[in-house]
């Protein structure tokens, strides 16, 4: 499944086929956002693993990103 949007994506994992989703992966990290992003995912499914995708390889990414609750990935290609 995929969402373009927060709506989206809490509406699906709500919905009738939201526990057949395994993970949630978010493209890039909003500092501003991502915390609050990864807090409504998880409001219905505290459980949920969210891994986040850098575009940069940045600690300071990566340490936001996991204090927010989300396990990261970093791609240098």
């Amino acid at each position: 499944m995929g969402a373009d949007c927060l709506d989206t994506a809490v509406a699906l994992l709500q919905g009738p086929h939201g526990r057949e989703v395994k993970a949630a992966l978010l493209a890039n990290w909003d500092e501003a956002n991502g915390p609050s992003i990864i807090a409504q995912l998880r409001s219905g499914r505290p459980g949920l693993p969210v891994i986040v995708l850098a575009e940069v390889t940045s600690v300071s990414v990566a340490v936001d990103a996991m204090r927010a609750g989300a396990r990261t990935a970093t791609s240098t290609e």
